[in-house]
This record gives C-alpha cells, sequence and structure tokens, in this order.
C-alpha cells in the first residue's frame, strides 16, 4: 500500500513538472511576438495642419462651405450653424423650404440678417436644384420647356397650384412639369 502511494506522489509530481514546463514553454512563446503599442499609426495632425488642410479643401471646392448667399435677402450672410443666437429658445427653428421644425443642433443654415432658417439637408437640395436649373441639366433641359429630349410633358394643369405633384406621371424636376409618357430616352 506505501508503494501505490509514493507511486501517485510520484506521478503528482511529475504532472507539476509537465505544467511548469508547458508554462514555461507558453512564455518564452509569449515574449518573442511583436510588442503590442498603443500608439497611432499615423502622425496626429496639429490644429494649424487641419486648419491649412480644410482651407485647400475649400478653395477646391472638396469641403461645404460654411457660409453662403441666403435666398430671402441675397445677402453673402447665410451661415451654417450647430446653435442659434437668441430669441431662438434651445436651437428651435422652423426650416423657411419644407416648413417643419428643425434643431440647431443638427445643423442650421441661419442668415444673420433676415433670420432665414433651413434645414442643412432642405438648403443643399434646394442649391442643388437651382445649380442645376441655372446650367440648363437635369431632366428639363432645352427649351423653356424642356422639349430637347424626347419624352412629352402635360403643359395642361396649373403649375402655380401643382408644384411637385404627380397626376400619373413622374415629376419632372424642377419647375412642377410631368413625364407622362412611362418611356423616357435620355440622350
Amino acid at each position: 500500500a506505501r508503494a501505490s502511494a509514493v507511486e501517485e506522489v510520484a506521478k503528482k509530481i511529475q504532472k507539476e513538472e509537465d505544467l511548469d514546463a508547458l508554462l514555461a514553454d507558453f512564455s518564452a512563446k509569449v515574449s518573442t511576438k511583436a510588442p503590442v503599442t498603443t500608439a497611432p499609426a499615423e502622425k496626429t495632425e496639429s490644429v494649424q495642419e487641419r486648419r491649412a488642410r480644410r482651407k485647400e479643401m475649400q478653395m477646391k471646392n472638396e469641403a461645404p462651405q460654411q457660409e453662403d448667399f441666403c435666398p430671402s435677402c441675397k445677402g453673402l450672410t447665410l451661415k451654417l450653424m450647430r446653435s442659434l443666437p437668441s430669441p431662438y429658445e434651445r436651437g428651435a427653428f422652423t426650416c423657411n423650404i419644407c416648413l417643419k421644425f428643425g434643431n440647431a443642433n443638427n445643423g442650421v443654415w441661419h442668415c444673420i440678417e433676415c433670420q432665414y432658417d433651413a434645414h442643412g439637408t432642405c438648403f443643399m437640395r434646394k442649391k442643388e436644384q437651382a445649380m442645376l436649373a441655372a446650367a440648363g441639366g437635369g431632366c428639363c433641359a432645352g427649351d423653356s420647356h424642356g422639349h430637347s429630349h424626347g419624352h412629352s410633358h402635360d403643359h395642361g394643369h396649373d403649375h402655380d397650384h401643382d408644384h411637385g405633384h404627380s397626376h400619373g406621371g413622374v415629376p419632372c424636376g424642377g419647375h412642377g412639369e410631368h413625364i407622362e409618357d412611362s418611356t423616357v430616352d435620355h440622350q
């Protein structure tokens, strides 16, 4: 019985030695791996560098401008803001384009002269539509009613009361006319 007890103790010691060898082997493998660093891979940009880069992007029209012409008073007084001056309460405003409420925390185009306000998306959409119309682009390019592109418009409805509403046709961008033909041939 004593011999079996000695054998059991010998087996436990051997298991512990095997465990020690495994731990030593693992430690050796871990220490040979590349060290983990918390430093960023790229150099962080200074404030001056970031401002210079942003100014360069704005000069190339790659970044959104933060001031523009006001569609109401026509002055270069429209600013992209995240907070509004008094008498606005808690940044709340009504968009002059879609007539829905908004919060300046989400961005607002605000005219400091005439108090014109617009959601960022509404103002940019309206500006893009105006640029397309001025360039003669978009769906209705061509003569004054856009007849250069192979689809017909229904010019019989009242444009003053029908902007943006379709009577079975597809709205045709910009001035309330509609495409009545389902096959549009844009060249």
